[in-house]
């Protein structure tokens, strides 16, 4: 695969409808697939997925690292990654649990959270867990969130976005048990001190320029190592960190638009305006 191709950024879309978390079996998964008459291609979701293999083989490839599929594998994959399944099977048995940054911000789960589990990474690897019979709660916390989807009760929501917590929790538990393994290659150290000045900056700066004269070197430069290692342009990290607060503000807050935009360092109103109503806005409808 290579970055430098057209890869197609697949929505959450079920049943032609927009949604901001599924768990879907394999079968599901395939069928659809075959509906469509679609090759699998290397692609990237524009949100988050964590693949359960009960039972399955073949390759998964991330970004530009390939893996041997083999049964109870748990893959985590960041939005910005580009991956492609390629099946050995007629009919894989696995589960799929997917939920976009808007069900994250919906329901309190903070990028801090996320960032600390250190399960979803941005920078070239494949991140997974081989499970064994010893981790049963997680296959059960696993179970439930399909169940909970599929129940259509009252605050179906909430229930997935606690027991997806508790998951999360607990496979960063197996994890820091040095039962969590990665491969690929660690990208270049300016990605990581990239990744850590927009946290720290992106209310500040933002501008590409500005980040790059903090790790001095060009603006171009630091745009190619972060498209080539991310699959995203460092522009589009400090917009996307930008939405994701704004959605976070509107949501949690009273504030109101202009406050919203001060705060994130708009300084003229109607420059974040503009900015609500292309980026914020359009995600929301």
């Amino acid at each position: 695969m290579s970055y430098f191709r057209n890869i197609e950024n697949v929505d959450l879309i079920i049943d032609n409808k927009s949604v901001n978390f599924a768990v879907k079996t394999f079968q599901e998964i395939e069928a659809k697939r075959k509906d469509t008459d679609k090759i699998e291609e290397p692609h990237r979701h524009n949100y988050y997925t964590i693949l359960w293999t009960i039972n399955a083989s073949g390759k998964h490839t991330i970004d530009l690292n390939t893996i041997e599929i083999k049964n109870d594998m748990l893959f985590f994959i960041h939005p910005e990654q580009v991956h492609q399944v390629e099946s050995e099977d007629e009919a894989p048995e696995g589960l799929a649990i997917l939920f976009t940054e808007e069900f994250l911000i919906k329901n309190g789960l903070t990028t801090k959270f996320i960032n600390d589990l250190n399960l979803f990474t941005v920078e070239g690897k494949i991140n997974f867990l081989q499970l064994d019979d010893s981790q049963n709660e997680v296959k059960k916390l696993i179970y439930k969130l399909q169940e909970i989807y599929n129940s259509n009760q009252s605050f179906t929501e909430e229930k997935f976005s606690a027991y997806l917590k508790l998951f999360l929790i607990d496979a960063c538990e197996l994890k820091s048990n040095k039962q969590f393994e990665s491969t690929g290659e660690m990208p270049p150290e300016i990605v990581s001190r990239f990744k850590v000045l927009v946290e720290q900056k992106y209310m500040e700066w933002h501008k590409v320029s500005e980040y790059a004269d903090k790790l001095t070197i060009s603006a171009n430069y630091l745009n190619e190592i972060i498209k080539k290692n991310t699959g995203r342009t460092a522009k589009e990290h400090i917009q996307n960190r930008l939405v994701a607060e704004a959605k976070r503000l509107s949501f949690f807050t009273q504030l109101s638009a202009k406050e919203i935009g001060f705060k994130l360092g708009f300084n003229d109103p109607s420059h974040f305006a503009k900015f609500s109503k292309k980026f914020v806005s359009k995600d929301n409808s």
